[in-house]
């Protein structure tokens, strides 16, 4: 109870689901290679003969394996295909959002009394958005980031993880298949259902994730305003 006390449930799911899935096809990875080098699986049989070691050992794996998604989510994903679309479709709203934040920035510089060429330095490099939560309630801006973040999170690491196993599916389906009877002709169809399965999931995913990016910049540059004004009326006159 203390670790998801400490975590938070949304924060731990986010986490360790797609982190399991990387961490099954890391296990289906070493057993297709055993099986390339002529020896039996031996990763993947461990979770039919004795099914509570083996997630015992998935456990810690999957917090670590997510972690590093969400890592690679945060450096290359997020401004890859989140940001960069939102720049691209919301231009309107992120005119309207730099204004603001550069208002604000005048707003602070005039209140700290800077000298022009000061000011403008500060204006340059000063963050609007921390400026405006010194007075902010962060309470109710952490409600509006855990209302759309731990969603996108998820809806973006869990496409990492299913676009990390297809390579694994379809080398599975290649070392399998010919031995099922499955011709060659069907090992491609079932290949290109998986793929456009694959796409349409992808779709799907992406589009929700960038929906709730785009929700999020939207009501938390408003809930800034609104709770700084509140506390503090004067820095946003």
């Amino acid at each position: 109870m203390e670790l998801l006390n400490t975590f938070g449930f949304g924060r731990l799911i986010k986490t360790v689901i797609p982190g399991f899935v990387i961490y099954l096809t890391i296990c289906a990875y070493l057993d297709l290679a055993a099986r390339a080098a002529g020896g039996p699986p031996i990763v993947l049989p461990f979770l039919w003969t004795s099914p509570i070691p083996f997630l015992g050992f998935a456990v810690p794996f999957a917090v670590l394996l997510g972690v590093l998604s969400n890592t690679v989510f945060f450096a290359v994903l997020s401004p890859m295909l989140i940001e960069s679309h939102h720049r691209t479709c919301d231009a309107a709203f992120c005119q309207y959002e730099d204004e603001v934040k550069t208002l604000v920035k005048k707003v602070f510089a005039k209140r700290l009394l800077l000298s022009p060429d000061v000011a403008e330095t500060f204006q340059r490099h000063a963050d609007a958005s921390s400026l405006l939560m010194a007075s902010a309630d962060l309470s109710k801006i952490g409600v509006v980031r855990e209302s759309f973040w731990y969603y996108l999170e998820f809806q973006v690491n869990i496409l990492l993880a299913l676009w990390f196993a297809v390579p694994a599916i379809v080398w599975i389906g290649l070392a399998l298949g010919p031995g099922r009877g499955l011709t060659p002709s069907l090992v491609a169809v079932a290949f290109a259902t998986m793929l456009l399965v694959m796409f349409l999931v992808s779709q799907l995913l992406l589009t929700a994730a960038r929906k709730n990016y785009s929700s999020y910049r939207s009501k938390r540059l408003s809930a800034l305003l609104a709770t700084a004004s509140l506390a503090d009326p004067i820095a946003t006159a």
